[in-house]
């Protein structure tokens, strides 16, 4: 009876929700049509049209790309470049999430063309690297790594120390992709080095990139160093969901050194918190890893124990 309350007052909850959101988007499009059947309020209708859209995107992508449109009209109207530029971007982002792929790139280029020549260098190299995943995406990688290098040249320009990161990480993982892990190294260590000592996560981020490589190149002892580096930072930021993410390499890691019972221990510290965090599909994967390492360890009847854990 308890439960089944829970439940009722879940769906209850759940239903208020989506009655207050789509009241916040009936107001904001009575809002709209107001301003625009007044004169001279292109930039307030082109400031709702963009709040309208956030709220929309992930849910009604099509309706957000109708609002992006009329945004981009409307800013064309009155020659204001930004946003004309912002919409092009916001497009592109649609399309890409729908594997839209020649139009996201169009639109991709039309905003940089457009940030360029307002010299906006810092959303351009932005472009650059949106772009360069949208390549990657479709396994394109020369002309992939060719815009990440346009961020990191952009990025230098600008002496943008986050950009450059953001560049440099994404060659990293490019690289990491294409099992070119000299390379991968080189450009995630100089990510690394570009962080202040204030972006503590970041550097941790950077630090378990490195920590994948060594993983991917059968370097265990070397993993481990940085991943030791990254959960410390994670810890001090106390962000959970990264601290199990990490447990899970260690995991990993002493898989590959068949040291199982460290492996095993590791898991079990990933299972904990994302059983308290209620990442189910992360739960999921380490309890198939769990039944790997007792397949290897000959222990059957726990092999399909978390097996079946893994499928529940």
């Amino acid at each position: 009876m308890v439960k089944f309350k829970s439940i009722l007052f879940l769906i209850s909850l759940l239903l208020l929700r989506s009655l207050s959101f789509s009241q916040n988007i009936e107001q904001l499009k009575s809002k709209l049509d107001i301003q625009l059947q007044q004169k001279g309020n292109e930039k307030k209708a082109i400031a709702t049209l963009k709040q309208l859209f956030q709220i929309v995107k992930e849910n009604q992508p099509y309706y957000a790309l109708e609002l992006a449109g009329q945004a981009m009209q409307l800013s064309q109207k009155i020659a204001d470049k930004s946003n004309e530029a912002l919409m092009y971007q916001w497009i592109a982002e649609i399309y890409r999430k729908q594997k839209v792929y020649y139009l996201a790139m169009d639109y991709f280029l039309n905003a940089i063309k457009i940030y360029n020549e307002q010299k906006n260098h810092k959303e351009e190299a932005h472009c650059f690297i949106l772009l360069g995943n949208t390549y990657l995406e479709q396994n394109v990688e020369d002309l992939s790594e060719e815009y990440y290098n346009k961020a990191l040249e952009t990025y230098s320009a600008i002496n943008d120390t986050l950009g450059k990161v953001a560049a440099y990480t994404a060659l990293g993982n490019l690289y990491t992709f294409q099992e070119n892990y000299d390379n991968a190294l080189d450009n995630l260590n100089k990510a690394y080095k570009e962080l202040s000592k204030i972006h503590i996560e970041k550097q941790a981020e950077i630090l378990e990139a490195i920590a994948k490589v060594y993983i991917l190149e059968d370097e265990p002892e070397k993993a481990k160093k940085y991943l030791n580096q990254a959960i410390i930072k994670y810890r001090i930021k106390n962000n959970k969901n990264k601290v199990a993410d990490i447990y899970v390499k260690y995991g990993e890691v002493y898989s590959k050194l068949k040291e199982y019972e460290n492996a095993l221990l590791n898991y079990k510290n990933a299972l904990f918190i994302n059983n308290e965090l209620k990442r189910y599909n992360e739960i999921s994967k380490i309890y198939n890893q769990i039944a790997i390492i007792k397949y290897r360890q000959k222990k059957y009847e726990e092999t399909i124990e978390n097996a079946q854990n893994s499928l529940n």
